[in-house]
């Protein structure tokens, strides 16, 4: 087994984890639309619908959305998907794969935020979240001063060989407004 390459790549998912990891607390902290509600006991296109509507009515195009596993599991209970598979669409049936809904691409998100202030995960109490819409040209920026850099260094007086695993980066919201949070349920 190469155990060097093992490390590298988990540090290398750790370092990508904290960086999805404070993306998604920038967006959580400060969207600006007010967030929504499911009516019902779990997520649904619906809500979907809602919350794509919220943030056009602030004049942004939503183009993406992002849920917590168990929200995309929700999502595909919802019948409005197993009717799209009657008109000739089974890919939701046969992949477990959520489709494009309403022209917004979907993604699936299982890091935490590590927060106290908002959390990402599905207990269903105040400031926890499970879904996001929002128009990924305008909502939050990711500026990367260095990407995932892997440096070797000798250290010949303890007779060690190290790694360092390095990134820089930075988060901020531009436009509260052209994004909202679901409530999770």
């Amino acid at each position: 087994f190469d155990i060097v390459d093992i490390e590298l790549k988990k540090a290398g998912m750790r370092m990508e984890n904290k960086l999805n990891r404070d993306v998604l607390l920038e967006i959580l902290l400060d969207f600006g639309v007010t967030e929504i509600d499911p009516a019902g006991t779990h997520i649904a296109v619906t809500d979907l619908a809602k919350g794509r509507a919220d943030v056009a009515s602030e004049n942004f195009m939503p183009d993406k959305f992002v849920t917590h596993p168990s929200a995309e599991g929700y999502l595909l209970q919802d019948s409005n998907l197993v009717y799209a598979s009657y008109a000739g669409t089974t890919r939701t049936l046969t992949t477990g794969e959520i489709p494009k809904i309403m022209g917004m691409t979907p993604y699936t998100c299982s890091v935490t935020t590590g927060s106290t202030q908002k959390y990402w995960d599905s207990t269903d109490a105040s400031n926890h979240y499970y879904a996001l819409i929002l128009d990924s040209q305008a909502s939050t920026y990711l500026a990367m001063r260095r990407d995932l850099t892997v440096e070797q260094y000798d250290d010949p007086i303890h007779d060690l060989v190290g790694i360092s695993c390095t990134m820089r980066y930075g988060t901020a919201t531009i436009q509260p407004n052209a994004a909202v949070g679901i409530l999770s349920k």
